[in-house]
């Protein structure tokens, strides 16, 4: 039988529920922020598409605390989510997992900064990216003012218009969207942790608990939790409504079912490729099996889900066969020293020159 949770944890989850839910409302809402001067309505750009749920692999939410004078302290608390798409297209989402990190700063400092932001991350790198503790040494230069005005007033921006993905050292892809307000001037040496918040964790899932399973949809969920997964699946209906079939090629959930559907494609495409007439096949013409499987897996590659793509790669392969043909032949035949002169002038002859036989190769 599964211990009780703790009151606290319970409450906890309650107020992270309501922020995130918060906070996606507000990203992804494109409010009408004023009249232009023909009196059309002025939108103000969402912070985050709807779109950055659906192709995601995984969310993080993070929350970004600064302040001081002299002395900074700066927190940040993260709740992690996995996705998973069923072969029927349902989206599973994974329960949440906690992670906090916490700095300290000395130096010129005054005001203070807070960051409410989701990483959309992409693929399995940018997930262990995110879950992997580090320490932190390093030197902070920041001014977050709004001074477009008579007086100098705290900023308010957000990452709508920016180009928000971005490749970590370890090849983790993510996007980064986020909402900040600040008034803060800081120039400074900080330090600090950052890792799972193991106690809030345990709380939930039990002393056991991994977060590479939970993650994995593996454990069950806090029911707490169902007003996000239910907003969630909801920004996933529009965006499958309005893009069916931009979606499931992006979704990289689907990319087993995509690989499976390219090797059925392939062989289909084998069966229809025979060299023309004019063409030795393999054995005669002196390709090795590898060569072939690697012009093959270059068609596979290339081929897309319309006939007319398949059409195209086919002759794609063909035609690269045919140059590799007419480089050994080149290798192999004798040259007259009239044809080395008037080869490079007619591209194709029977009998090529030897630097024409190099640029197609």
């Amino acid at each position: 039988m599964a211990e009780p949770r703790p009151s606290w944890a319970a409450a906890r989850l309650h107020r992270v529920c309501d922020s995130m839910c918060h906070f996606l409302h507000e990203a992804t809402d494109a409010p009408v922020v004023g009249k232009d001067g023909q009196g059309r309505d002025v939108v103000r750009v969402a912070a985050m598409p709807k779109t950055a749920v659906v192709h995601a692999q995984g969310l993080a939410f993070v929350t970004r605390k600064k302040k001081g004078f002299v002395l900074g302290r700066t927190t940040e608390r993260v709740v992690m989510i996995g996705k998973t798409v069923l072969p029927d297209g349902q989206v599973v989402w994974s329960g949440p997992v906690f992670l906090k990190g916490r700095y300290w700063s000395l130096g010129v400092t005054g005001g203070f900064m807070r960051m409410r932001m989701c990483l959309a991350i992409m693929n399995d790198k940018g997930m262990a990216g995110v879950l992997r503790p580090h320490h932190n040494l390093g030197v902070n230069a920041s001014f977050l003012v709004d001074m477009n005005g008579s007086s100098i007033r705290r900023l308010h921006t957000t990452s709508s218009g920016q180009s928000q993905v971005i490749t970590d050292d370890a090849g983790g892809m993510l996007a980064k969207y986020y909402l900040l307000e600040a008034g803060l001037v800081d120039l400074s040496c900080r330090g600090g942790a950052f890792g799972l918040d193991r106690g809030m964790n345990e709380a939930i899932y039990g002393s056991e608990a991994d977060a590479e399973r939970i993650l994995a949809c593996k454990v069950a969920p806090p029911p707490e939790f169902q007003p996000v997964y239910d907003l969630l699946n909801e920004y996933v209906r529009e965006v499958r409504a309005a893009h069916p079939r931009v979606t499931s090629a992006h979704d990289r959930s689907v990319a087993a079912s995509l690989n499976a559907l390219n090797l059925s494609r392939h062989s289909s495409l084998q069966s229809q490729l025979s060299p023309p007439k004019n063409v030795r096949s393999g054995d005669e013409s002196g390709l090795s099996s590898g060569e072939e499987a690697q012009l093959a897996q270059q068609a596979q590659q290339a081929d897309g889900v319309t006939e007319g793509t398949e059409a195209a790669a086919a002759q794609r392969v063909q035609q690269s066969m045919q140059e590799r043909q007419q480089a050994q032949q080149a290798q192999q035949a004798p040259c007259s020293p009239l044809g080395m002169l008037w080869g490079p002038l007619r591209h194709y002859g029977r009998c090529p020159s030897l630097p024409w036989v190099l640029l197609s190769k």
